[in-house]
């Protein structure tokens, strides 16, 4: 009993009229912490600072549109829940291969438009998925 964690109902925590899905949520940390692990890589190798908090934005705004994306094409019920279905993100349907899929797309398009070296954020890209 001493190592009991009261787990939230249905997986949401109510903080006032706000409603946080502890999914979304601890998505949202993990991103935070990735963000600020490769900024920290990032100039260690000796580039400039803030590249990566520049480029992280539009980044997960690519994974999030990417990830909805993927999930229209491969499991949404089109006929049960319409076209005004596609953009209600808060009630599920996101694919973390999207996500993932959006999100390298936006990371060579930026790093294109911003003349970064593609090379270096490819091998950071690299250290941090650990392979």
């Amino acid at each position: 009993m001493l190592a009991f964690i009261a787990s939230p109902e249905h997986g949401i925590l109510h903080v006032g009229p706000i409603q946080l899905h502890a999914y979304g949520l601890m998505l949202a940390i993990g991103v935070l912490a990735a963000a600020k692990i490769a900024d920290v890589r990032w100039r260690r190798t000796g580039h400039k600072s803030k590249v990566i908090a520049e480029i992280a934005v539009p980044v997960v705004i690519a994974g999030i549109v990417g990830a909805r994306l993927y999930h229209l094409f491969t499991g949404y019920k089109w006929d049960q829940e319409g076209i005004v279905g596609t953009v209600e993100i808060w009630k599920g349907g996101l694919s973390i291969w999207g996500a993932v899929g959006g999100g390298l797309i936006a990371v060579l398009i930026v790093s294109r438009v911003r003349h970064l070296d593609w090379l270096a954020i490819a091998d950071l890209l690299h250290s941090l998925l650990g392979t």
